[in-house]
């Protein structure tokens, strides 16, 4: 009888226990369908027969936590946690505690959950992620690398330090470690999104389209990867292709802030359809001051705004999201007695292209006897002519492509450069990350970026008194630094050359007035278009020449003239744009008259059309990029071809088309000799250089006036 009581006993127990198996196998089957309520009334309906089961408890904490119901998970991982401390259970309390921001109590049940059992791999992971949340990425790669022979046959290892690596701005680590991670396991998105985004770092666009297109087949709806893919199209000038990303953005999340990217492909390509619309909300958001999503780059500010005190906000919006307040390097600074000063230039620049065409003489009219000269080059083109010219006058020329910050900064420690100076300002692949950390005693803002960095530990940005009035003058966080002269360099030009390039050009000249502008589309506006298309209205005998910056700028001018006057079609000629620099500077001996773009001039535009001694109509404004032409027409003495506003500008044009001949003395009356007198410049630029490293040995930041 005993004996039978013993047996139906036991058959009863084995009985509840294939039906808790099967009910928590069904509550796992329907968390994985994300049936959450489901399963925990699944679960539920187990602890009616066993109560004492810890894996019940557990499964319905984690069921609420991702529920995001903190206090009943808590509630039964304790409960799970009093029948068996087991790793599994401590791991999911401690994610618990990090939903809770309570991260040092998450840290140490991740820590006691690696204790009971040292090979169950998710607490490792979760550590990570808690130094991810405090941005402690060295103290996360140490870990990493403490528990390597553990973790290295796990996917999730590679893709940690991966990301630890890249926030760290280490990409070529970054990307080595990614693709460690994708030989596992191919279809992770995250995996493939930051192999994409390291590329990308490093300059290798194709890959990092190969990668962030992979990335949108795991997750065609991420926004972090239409954006980056987007951002990759327009930094390579595919703008078609960037537009449909960024659009595809605002399709899935109209608050999502690629307004800023979008109107600067439109105006890159002429598409003015919404152009005021477009601005307006820019210019709202902007004001909104949600400095966490920045709206807008300030290099395409610039080129859009007319009003200082928004440009200014956008740049410092834009310079709280992108850069990383850490390691700010101190420089113990001690002047030094009968050295050289020693000038570290910063560039990506550094080949044919406008800012060494501008300031290539300055380097080779450098006192080498007092100044000691250094290129940081982070180009990513291979060298040409110009590079080469260029590396016969710097004293050293130190490639900096791919080298982290880290080590950027330090080559600048043991080079002991005194002053730093930035020329990208905020265009292509610049080291911005580096002078916000600080790479150098006293750094300086110059030529790249027409305007305030809003950048800390940017000390001065160079000048002159045209620039700067009292509509702008408050909008800056660095000290000034005012030269005597125009604040832009011009090297000079060998005028043999030039002979040649105008007897060439001279065989295509017509009869004709030739009204020409030369600027980067995005500085056209539609009411300055406005104004040229009516002055060809008023005269017969006027032909438009334009650079044809891309095909769809081309097709979209041609049709905005068809809109508003097709008559006009005819008098347009479309220059093919010249990467060869002589052969684009002699398509300027075949203009009469220049006209100027605003908010923003032409820079080196104004430098090149002078060159040739030709005259130019401008708009002055109250910005620093609408000032730079009238800068440069002040110091050759052409003021009376500054305007102050677009009806003045429209007058001005409209008189010297129709009184050519006094067109005729302005050409006669332009003095270029001040303007292109470069051992001049870079003299008042050295004493700028000697002031400023004086201060420094005082402590002091203060305004200079050479």
């Amino acid at each position: 009888m005993l004996y039978i009581i013993f047996f139906i006993l036991k058959t009863l127990k084995s009985m509840n226990k294939e039906k808790i198996n099967i009910l928590i196998k069904t509550s796992i089957t329907l968390f994985n369908q994300n049936k959450l309520d489901l399963a925990k009334n699944t679960l539920f309906k187990a602890l009616e027969v066993d109560q004492k089961n810890s894996l019940i408890y557990e499964i319905i904490g984690v069921i609420f936590l991702k529920q995001n119901d903190l206090i009943e998970s808590e509630k039964y991982l304790n409960l799970a946690l009093n029948l068996n401390r087991n790793a599994s259970t401590l791991n999911n309390l401690g994610l618990l505690f990090k939903n809770k921001k309570q991260y040092s109590e998450s840290l140490r049940l991740f820590k006691e959950a690696i204790i009971l059992n040292k090979n169950l791999i998710d607490p490792y992971i979760n550590i990570i992620n808690i130094y991810i949340i405090k941005e402690q990425f060295e103290d996360g790669i140490i870990f990493l690398e403490q528990n390597k022979n553990l973790l290295k046959e796990d996917n999730r290892y590679f893709e940690k330090t991966g990301y630890l690596n890249f926030r760290l701005n280490k990409f070529n680590e970054a990307k080595l470690y990614y693709l460690e991670a994708y030989n596992k396991k191919q279809n992770d998105f995250n995996t493939v999104l930051f192999l994409g985004l390291a590329y990308n770092k490093l300059r290798e666009n194709i890959n990092s389209i190969k990668y962030l297109k992979k990335a949108l087949e795991i997750n065609p709806n991420s926004q972090e990867c239409l954006k980056a893919l987007g951002a990759v199209y327009l930094e390579t000038n595919q703008y078609n292709l960037a537009k449909e990303k960024f659009e595809k953005v605002l399709d899935i999340n109209n608050k999502i802030n690629v307004f800023g990217s979008l109107n600067f492909i439109n105006r890159k390509i002429a598409n003015w359809d919404n152009y005021q619309n477009e601005k307006s909300e820019i210019e709202k958001q902007i004001l909104a001051g949600k400095d966490q999503n920045s709206i807008i780059s300030p290099f395409a500010a610039n080129t859009l705004l007319d009003n200082p005190s928004l440009i200014f906000k956008a740049t410092q919006q834009w310079v709280k999201k992108k850069f990383i307040d850490k390691n700010i390097y101190k420089f113990n600074y001690n002047a030094k007695k009968n050295n050289k000063i020693i000038l570290a230039y910063f560039s990506s620049d550094f080949y044919n292209h406008a800012t060494s065409y501008l300031f290539k003489d300055v380097i080779k009219y450098h006192n080498k006897n007092k100044f000691e000269i250094h290129a940081f080059s982070s180009k990513i083109f291979p060298d040409d002519d110009t590079t080469n010219e260029l590396k016969k006058n710097f004293d050293f020329f130190h490639e900096i492509s791919n080298i982290e910050d880290d080590k950027i900064i330090e080559l600048s420690n043991n080079f002991k450069i005194d002053i730093a100076i930035n020329l990208n300002g905020f265009t292509k692949y610049n080291k911005n990350q580096c002078f916000f950390r600080r790479i150098a005693p006293v750094q300086i803002n110059y030529l790249g970026f027409p305007g305030s960095m809003a950048l800390k530990n940017m000390d001065y940005i160079i000048v002159d008194k045209y620039l700067i009035n009292s509509k702008n003058n408050n909008f800056f966080t660095e000290k000034k630094i005012f030269l005597p002269t125009c604040y832009q360099p011009n090297s000079a030009y060998n005028l043999n050359k030039i002979k040649e390039l105008n007897q060439v050009s001279n065989t295509s000249k017509t009869n004709q007035f030739s009204i020409g502008c030369f600027c980067s589309p995005d500085k056209i506006t539609p009411s300055i278009f406005d104004i040229w298309l009516r002055v060809l209205q008023n005269f017969d005998n006027t032909l438009f020449h334009l650079i044809k910056h891309n095909d769809e700028f081309e097709i979209n001018i041609k049709k905005y003239i068809s809109s508003k006057y097709p008559s006009l079609l005819n008098k347009f000629i479309f220059l093919e744009k010249n990467i060869d620099h002589e052969k684009h500077l002699a398509n300027h001996n075949n203009i009469d008259l220049f006209v100027d773009t605003y908010p923003c001039n032409g820079h080196t535009t104004t430098s090149d059309i002078i060159l040739f001694e030709k005259p130019l109509i401008t708009i002055s404004g109250n910005t620093f990029p609408s000032r730079v032409a009238g800068s440069i027409l002040t110091e050759v003495g052409l003021k009376n071809l500054i305007c102050n506003d677009l009806e003045e500008y429209e007058s001005k044009i409209n008189y010297y088309i129709k009184n050519n001949h006094e067109l005729k003395k302005l050409v006669k009356s332009i003095n270029n000799k001040k303007l292109f007198n470069v051992k001049d410049y870079t003299v008042c630029l050295e004493n700028a250089y000697q002031r400023a490293y004086e201060l420094r040995a005082e402590n002091k930041f203060e305004d200079i006036y050479v």
